[in-house]
């Protein structure tokens, strides 16, 4: 079923609680588990990670386009939350960092 269906199913609340277990991973021994704020029709999603903070916007308009499962939308997220935080860590460090 399309995650955007579960979306109406379940209602906001739900929704939120269920995306913010869905989108909590472990990357570098580190737990990383969004804020999420619905408002305008679109979630945000902020993850912090040490001092970088990760933003992502989700509009409900562009999952109601998407045929994506839950855990399809979650790999992409976490794909975009870890890429995103390789990219703000080489622009600190200049690309040289452990």
């Amino acid at each position: 079923m399309r995650i955007y269906n579960d979306i109406e199913r379940i209602g906001i609340k739900d929704t939120i609680y269920t995306l913010q277990r869905a989108l909590t991973f472990v990357y570098n021994d580190e737990l990383l588990e969004p804020k999420i704020i619905h408002e305008f029709d679109r979630f945000r999603l902020i993850y912090k990670y040490g001092n970088i903070n990760i933003g992502i916007e989700l509009p409900l308009i562009e999952l109601r386009g998407l045929n994506l499962t839950l855990e399809q939308l979650a790999l992409d997220i976490k794909k975009r939350v870890i890429s995103q935080y390789r990219y703000e860590i080489d622009k600190q460090y200049g690309g040289v960092y452990d």
